[in-house]
């Protein structure tokens, strides 16, 4: 039992030691006009998607701290079954990072708008 818990456990921190939770996003969001076309980023807009993003990523730290503190009190198979809900949350979010950077590389590489003259 101590064996398999030194591991589960060894696999948390090496994932988090990975970037695993520390560099979580969420998707950029863009406004889209009734034809159809998307409206370039404003000042405005980029800081209120900063905002949510800081938000989020708030939100999934008070997770992950809730399970830990949850895990650091448990003992036997509780602890194990933290330790793999802790897992569980840390591959949810670093899915989510990668479906973010995917969906802000794709707004980065929209062509801008011509200039109006």
């Amino acid at each position: 039992m101590k064996m398999r818990t030194t591991w589960v456990g060894g696999a948390i921190v090496a994932f988090a030691l990975t970037g695993g939770a520390g560099a979580l996003t969420i998707a950029a969001q863009s406004h889209q006009h009734e034809n159809g076309q998307t409206a370039p980023q404003t000042g405005h807009d980029e800081m209120r998607m900063h905002a949510e993003m800081m938000a989020a990523m708030q939100a999934r730290d008070a997770r992950l701290a809730s399970l830990v503190k949850t895990m650091d009190g448990a003992t036997g198979d509780a602890r194990i079954d933290t330790m793999a809900a802790i897992i569980r949350e840390l591959v949810q979010n670093e899915k989510q990072m990668h479906a973010t950077m995917g969906e802000m590389h794709e707004h980065a590489m929209m062509p801008s708008p011509a200039p109006s003259r």
